[in-house]
């Protein structure tokens, strides 16, 4: 017979497996517990610009992993995106106002990177951005 067997010892309750020579246990089952470690670049809060200025952008980090970006063009209109976990990267389906309108920031590191965006009345707009001023801490 090449099963194993649990033997239960009862006072006090006692588990353990017995398997026959040259059987041997399963491997551990992997953790259930997601890494916490990011796997992307941890953006600096403040104010990111693009190198020609045209496009400015805030980006606020919260507690709970999520930030919050507010996009413009300069022209008076702001449009907001909040993503809920910055840890995997910034890509937003959709605003917060439901729009339709997209964003993702592709951070090379914690102060840069090249931001994909659709906004009102400029559609697609793909730039590198940078961190301007810092948050302050």
């Amino acid at each position: 017979m090449n099963k194993h067997m649990t033997v239960i010892y009862q006072y006090p309750p006692t588990f353990f497996d017995v398997y026959p020579p040259g059987q041997q246990p399963p491997p551990p089952a992997p953790d259930p517990t997601p890494d916490p470690s990011p796997s992307a670049p941890i953006p600096t809060p403040g104010i990111w610009k693009s190198g020609d200025g045209a496009l400015s952008m805030y980006l606020q980090l919260y507690q709970a992993g999520s930030c919050v970006i507010v996009v413009t063009m300069g022209d008076g209109i702001y449009t907001s995106f909040l993503d809920p976990s910055y840890a995997d990267g910034i890509n937003v389906a959709n605003d917060v106002d439901s729009q339709g309108y997209s964003l993702n920031l592709n951070l090379e590191n914690e102060t840069s990177g090249l931001l994909s965006v659709t906004l009102p009345f400029f559609g697609q707009v793909t730039t590198p951005v940078q961190l301007q001023f810092p948050a302050l801490s």
